[in-house]
């Protein structure tokens, strides 16, 4: 009998309009355990080193995780992959909610989308009854209105959709889910969903998942809910909180850059004090939201003037879009932050590029490198909200000048004015999340060599005791990688932050019946670096692209901390990852991962 895994997953060919289940071995989803691990299994299998982001061979696949459909907290959640259109490279988003619970409830671990279809789709997965259905009266609605009509459409049933930025293919388009408060918006992947045509993705499911020790998991289960209330993190985003609620802390620790990362928070604090959670729920009373069977319900919204000059709801902004859209323009005013970001939102475009673009355009501006020919005559100040969202309007669309420029993000466009990449605060194509590495070290490697790009889902953050640089990276790398293990499992960070890796094997050998341990974890988040990594370097791009870019490099070896050559950090971190010249990993590594047969002689 098959525990936690459905062991099948759906292949959709939308270009000729078939779908297809295939099986799914126990032993690759063992290996694999699902979400990031399995998508990348899937994908380096299924898209090859010519095939364009937007075109057909590109495949877009979705992975929930093992605990998936079951009643553990934080597991509604799915993994995306695909090359990214916006970089180019190895792209991935992860999107919380109630969508992966559906999904799996319905029988299938994954999906895999490739080919292009004739005309707007939405893929209608109910059970058993899997069928593309037409989406020409939805195509050119913003994502809040195609999800409510698709809900109605379909009683209980979740909804991911593309909006205007992903039909458009805006190559940092995102995919939207419950009205805004959860998005897989990094790398652009609503636009290869735009490229295909595919509108959106219903899913509803009502099988039961079976679990090989449900006694064991369900005891499990109540200690964690003990473990959670011992958190400090948790229980400062709890309630509606969200991580709009740690700014405050932030600030304090110089974690939160502002003005395109020249600025320490302190350099801006009258301004960034306005910004914070907390005073944003001094003016709002914050409408609290969760994921699937989540008891943090850090999610939030408030009821405010909209743009269209209404009453109503609008999603609550997290940091990263607290600190993209506010303070990396230095706008102060928290209102327009709000609906700034829930524009994103209904439009469907990642906040942390757009903002951190934005924020590349505004002291490329004042540097004279783009002049008013180049913006349309817009006049690209600091601390001008109303220009934020004017631009961000501009890049969500089919707007051609300074609209289209941006959407390409602040390395493609420093590169098209030819000047400013020295201050594109990115890496590998992908901007850097609004957390700075000399307050939450250990970021700068993870920013540097995590295969994506500048990431901090699998931070590898390691800020306590004494160490040399050979153990502190060597815990850093234990850290990406056990992070990454609960990207394979498709468990809300936050969560497993608040319990121990051992704790997370029992709990996974519960619900699968397989014996894992904690090292069987890291070795499995190991693996899922190396494979990644392996779709990167068969583009032809390795070691060369583990950089951070300059400003930050200084800036951290500015801040009086230890250990703060990135240089001698990194040089220590390819050793231990036993990288050569190129950043490819070695015969005895790639056998050690038992890694040789998957990528064949490809790297």
């Amino acid at each position: 009998m098959a525990y936690a895994w459905n062991e099948q997953y759906l292949d959709v060919d939308l270009t000729r309009g078939a779908i297809e289940r295939k099986p799914l071995a126990r032993e690759l989803l063992i290996r694999t355990i699902g979400g990031i691990g399995l998508n990348a299994h899937l994908i380096y299998k299924s898209v090859p080193a010519a095939a364009h982001p937007l075109g057909p061979e590109n495949v877009l696949a979705l992975a929930a995780g093992p605990l998936g459909g079951t009643t553990w907290p934080g597991t509604g959640r799915i993994s995306l992959a695909a090359r990214s259109p916006f970089t180019g490279l190895w792209g991935e988003a992860s999107l919380g909610g109630y969508f992966g619970t559906q999904l799996k409830r319905a029988g299938y671990d994954a999906v895999l989308v490739r080919g292009i279809s004739a005309h707007p789709v939405i893929l209608l997965i109910d059970d058993d009854r899997v069928t593309l259905e037409p989406a020409d009266d939805l195509w050119g609605r913003e994502t809040y209105d195609t999800e409510q009509i698709l809900r109605e459409r379909y009683p209980n049933s979740r909804v991911i959709t593309i909006g205007p930025a992903g039909e458009h293919c805006v190559p940092m388009a995102s995919l939207v889910h419950q009205k805004g408060n959860d998005v897989a918006a990094r790398c652009g992947l609503g636009a290869v969903a735009g490229s295909k045509k595919l509108k959106a993705i219903v899913a509803r499911g009502t099988k039961n998942i079976p679990l090989a020790d449900e006694k064991e998991f369900n005891a499990l289960r109540l200690q964690a809910l003990k473990l959670f209330q011992q958190s400090g993190f948790l229980m400062g985003i709890r309630h509606g909180r969200g991580t709009a609620g740690m700014t405050s802390s932030s600030i304090e620790m110089g974690d939160m850059p502002a003005r395109n990362w020249q600025l320490h928070p302190s350099e801006w604090l009258e301004h960034a004090e306005k910004i914070t959670g907390d005073a944003m729920h001094e003016q709002w009373i914050p409408e609290k939201d969760t994921c699937y069977a989540c008891p943090i319900a850090c999610k939030w919204g408030i009821n405010a003037p909209r743009l269209d000059a209404t009453q109503g709801h609008l999603a609550g902004v997290e940091f990263e879009t607290l600190a993209g859209l506010g303070a990396q323009s230095q706008s102060s005013d928290p209102l327009a932050i709000i609906q700034t970001g829930d524009l994103c939102n209904r439009l469907g475009i990642d906040t942390i590029s757009a903002g951190a673009t934005i924020s590349w355009a505004l002291e490329a501006y004042e540097l004279g490198l783009l002049n008013d020919a180049l913006t349309d005559g817009l006049k690209l100040e600091w601390g001008n909200p109303a220009l934020v969202l004017e631009l961000v309007k501009r890049m969500s669309g089919n707007c051609p000048g300074i609209g289209a420029l941006l959407a390409q993000g602040s390395k493609r466009a420093a590169e098209q004015v030819g000047g400013g990449t020295e201050f594109a605060i990115q890496v590998k194509g992908l901007e850097l999340p609004f957390h700075h590495p000399r307050a939450m070290r250990g970021l700068e490697v993870a920013y540097a060599t995590l295969p994506r790009g500048a990431t901090h889902n699998e931070e590898g953050v390691v800020m306590d005791g004494e160490h040399t640089y050979e153990t502190w990276v060597g815990e850093i790398i234990h850290h990406m990688d056990l992070s990454g293990a609960n990207s394979s499992m498709v468990y809300c960070q936050f969560l497993a932050g608040a319990v121990t890796g051992e704790y997370t094997a029992q709990l996974l050998s519960a619900a699968t019946g397989h014996p894992f341990t904690e090292q069987d974890l890291v070795r499995i988040g190991e693996r899922t670096w190396y494979l990644r990594r392996a779709f990167n370097l068969r583009l032809g791009v390795g070691r060369e692209a583990d950089t951070l870019p300059p400003r930050v490099v200084e800036q951290i070896a500015g801040s009086g901390a230890p250990l703060s050559d990135v240089g001698r950090a990194l040089n220590e971190f390819f050793r231990q990852r036993q990288l050569d010249a190129r950043g490819a990993p070695d015969t005895v590594k790639m056998q050690e991962l038992g890694l040789d047969s998957d990528m064949e002689s490809k790297i």
